[in-house]
């Protein structure tokens, strides 16, 4: 229900059971599933972010960051944090073990300097595609929507959902 845009007062309230044994059980169920992993050679990686909050919007905006194939419309792999050269490594460190041929990205400086540029394209034409992706997120999972009454309150929440998202989004 979380993964098609329901709230946990929704699932609450259709399960007829309460908030927090619905708290209980994603919590329990995002720690027992990793982030996604992945082996081989990449040809054509697309990376973006977009920005959520969790608690007070204003006060703790977060961006996931996150490289999408391509060819295989797999998402590789995302971290969760500031719009910073720091979470942007941490981005490329999950990528490290992979062989990536080329990466498209928009002009967000991090990129630039952490691409060496004969792998890195700049262009929103072939970045269309992980756009498309960033607004499925948003359809999907309601706390990621710019103007909702739902959103995560705790970082753990948050970051469990995207990861449970993501999942589902790579076995289909």
């Amino acid at each position: 229900m979380a993964m098609r845009s329901s709230g946990i007062r929704d699932a609450d309230n259709i399960l007829k059971i309460r908030t927090l044994t619905v708290i209980f059980a994603l919590r329990l169920w995002f720690k027992t599933h990793l982030e996604p992993s992945f082996e081989g050679t990449y040809e054509n990686v697309v990376i973006d972010e977009m920005w959520s909050w969790v608690g007070k919007r204003k006060e703790s905006k977060r961006w996931i960051w996150y490289a999408y194939c391509a060819d295989t419309l797999k998402i590789l792999a995302f971290q969760i944090g500031k719009r910073n050269d720091k979470t942007c490594r941490k981005l490329f460190k999950k990528l490290s073990h992979l062989t990536i041929k080329h990466y498209y990205t928009d002009d967000w400086m991090s990129y630039k300097k952490h691409i060496p540029s004969e792998k890195h394209t700049i262009s929103k034409a072939k970045t269309q595609r992980i756009e498309r992706q960033n607004l499925n997120f948003r359809t999907h999972l309601k706390r990621l929507c710019r103007k909702t009454i739902c959103f995560s309150k705790k970082d753990d929440m948050h970051y469990g959902f995207i990861k449970a998202y993501i999942r589902l989004k790579n076995v289909v």
